[in-house]
């Protein structure tokens, strides 16, 4: 065991134990090995031109962690009432200009980020963007899909990458594919033909340029223009014909 208040090793360092308040490492080649468990209780400086690497030798990055058997891991844990969150950004200050993953929100004030709910978090005015495939071009694009826990092997909605909406559905044949009830409660605007397999049914006032239907069944009260070809019985209270009309026999 080594306690002391400071120490300096230029050269490599093995022990079992090291206890002390700071632990200053110049570089990574400064000597600095353990085999068993480090416990730093203030703080661990490294220099901005140092890295760690954890299962690699040649870390790629100011922190690399590999592991070649049992798949790399990262895991943090918050206990009590607590939140965990790796912020990412260009601030020291948390709520800067930064993003952040985060899990179990303390804060009341939230309404649908709570203790169990997991938050992706952009404190600057920029996007959050949703990149699929940014690296190089080939065949199996996947898409973006939402997915329920209990029914994983089944999304709920899909957007394709070549941008088709599926709700209900996860290979949408249409720009927008919805199966199952639709509900606007405001405007709904049709640039093209509108075609409708079952039957629709008008609350309000139907207004239309031109109007063909093979069969019509109800009543109309209204103002009517237009040609009228009817092979059935149509009452009519009032008749202003200013073109040429065919009737057949009348019965009064």
């Amino acid at each position: 065991n080594i306690t002391a208040s400071n120490y300096n090793s230029s050269g490599i360092l093995t022990t079992g134990t090291i206890n002390g308040q700071t632990a200053t490492i110049t570089t990574v080649n400064s000597g600095f090995s353990t085999s068993g468990i480090t416990t730093i209780y203030t703080a661990l400086n490294i220099a901005a031109s140092g890295t760690i690497g954890i299962g690699t030798n040649n870390p790629n990055a100011d922190i690399h962690i590999r592991d070649a058997s049992n798949g790399a891991s990262i895991q943090l844990t918050s206990d009590g009432n607590n939140e965990s969150y790796v912020s990412i950004g260009r601030s020291v200050t948390r709520n800067a200009n930064n993003g952040e993953l985060r899990f179990g929100n303390p804060s009341p004030s939230y309404t649908y980020s709570t203790s169990s709910s997991f938050d992706i978090i952009n404190y600057g005015i920029g996007n959050v963007n949703h990149y699929l495939q940014l690296g190089s071009s080939g065949v199996g694009t996947g898409n973006f899909n939402w997915i329920y826990g209990q029914n994983y092997n089944t999304p709920i909605m899909t957007l394709s990458y070549g941008g088709r909406l599926g709700i209900g559905i996860t290979n949408p044949v249409n720009t927008l594919h919805v199966v199952g009830t639709s509900t606007v409660t405001s405007n709904a605007f049709v640039g093209g033909n509108l075609n409708v397999s079952g039957n629709s049914t008008i609350n309000g006032t139907l207004t239309a340029t031109n109007f063909t239907a093979s069969s019509l069944t109800g009543t109309f009260n209204g103002f009517l223009s237009g040609n009228v070809n009817s092979t059935g019985v149509s009452t009519f209270n009032n008749i202003r014909v200013t073109g040429i009309s065919t009737i057949g026999p009348v019965s009064v």
